[in-house]
């Protein structure tokens, strides 16, 4: 009996325990409108699982098994692209953060066999920091698609989103012409990633133009110009994975519309429920083409708002195409947006 034993522990020892490992894996900083490719290899085939993990919290974000085999290769961005989030705020000059609108990822490799908490034959990929862009960006970089030389009014914001795989500094100048006066101001912070710079020129009073200098990733050269009473200021997530602003200095129309619903009886029909939303037609100002198609994000973005002292308010943009050249012709840029939320209205 004894011998029996023996044996079958002898056997156990002989078993080939797989061996996992990654062979692809994304970028160190991995936009998440591309294909994020992992590859794992098994030899030999096995049973095993991979899941995504949240390195800076160790939140699951998603599980994946694979069935006897030797290869496994995925996508990861549509499960990371859920976790990410854009909520600007209104704040005072200088680095920001905003540590939603980024998500830092291990990938777990692990035999089905084992649990969670064994360790032993599992294996892990290096961090990969993702971010909501379009295309790939050699860091480190200014992320925008508005052009370097901007309007911005007093009591207007700007921000400015850099992709930085060292802590970044800026350099802000601020010009007085009319006193001849040169304003310099130094900023660092020890954020790395996708970080942000926020401007307000209300900090400067008097200033006709203010420069802020990313170090390593570019200028932006602000014009302030007076304050526009009848615009309105929007922003957006860009396809680069800014928020963007721009001031529409027309509003066309304001339109309220009113849904009601309806039942019919003694009295003939009567309204039950009723809802209204106000809807806003805005009009660009005549733009080269450069900012033109840069407010075509406005179309397609996910996250648009509506920007005042108050905050950020989402709204809905319901234009779903715009005509931004025209031969011959200055090009300017509608849109008609709403509240993202019915007003509902009790008259009882």
């Amino acid at each position: 009996m004894r011998s029996v034993r023996k044996e079958r522990s002898q056997h156990r020892k002989n078993i080939r325990q797989p061996m996992l490992a990654f062979t692809q894996t994304p970028p160190r900083y991995a936009p998440l409108g591309q294909r994020a490719g992992y590859t794992v290899k098994s030899s030999p085939a096995t049973t095993f699982d991979i899941r995504l993990i949240n390195s800076l919290t160790g939140e699951p974000i998603a599980v994946r098994r694979y069935v006897e085999t030797t290869e496994a290769t995925f996508d990861a961005a549509p499960c990371v692209r859920r976790t990410i989030r854009y909520a600007p705020q209104n704040g005072k000059t200088g680095f920001t953060l905003t540590p939603e609108r980024t998500c830092t990822v291990s990938a777990i490799a692990q035999p089905a066999t084992t649990t969670t908490e064994d360790t032993t034959d599992r294996v892990s990929s290096p961090d990969r920091v993702f971010y909501a862009a379009c295309d790939e960006t050699t860091a480190p970089a200014l992320l925008t698609t508005m052009p370097l030389a901007r309007l911005l009014a007093p009591g207007e914001q700007d921000e400015l989103t850099l992709l930085a795989t060292d802590p970044p500094k800026a350099t802000l100048t601020a010009y007085y012409p009319a006193t001849g006066d040169i304003e310099g101001c130094n900023f660092t912070t020890q954020s790395t990633g996708l970080v942000t710079f926020r401007v307000d020129p209300s900090e400067f009073p008097g200033a006709e133009r203010i420069e802020v200098e990313a170090e390593g990733c570019g200028t932006v050269v602000y014009t302030i110009i007076p304050p526009q009473p009848a615009g309105r200021r929007i922003a957006w997530r860009s396809r680069s994975g800014s928020v963007e602003h721009y001031t529409f200095p027309i509003e066309e129309t304001m339109t309220v519309i009113a849904e009601k619903s309806r039942i019919y009886g003694i009295e003939g029909h009567t309204a039950a429920t009723t809802a209204a939303e106000t809807r806003f037609r805005l009009r660009s100002a005549f733009e080269g083409h450069e900012v033109l198609e840069a407010l075509t994000d406005i179309l397609l973005s996910p996250d648009v708002w509506q920007v005042d002292r108050d905050g950020y308010t989402p709204v809905d943009v319901t234009s779903d195409r715009a005509v931004i050249h025209r031969h011959g012709a200055l090009g300017c840029l509608e849109i008609e947006i709403r509240n993202k939320r019915k007003t509902p209205l009790s008259w009882s």
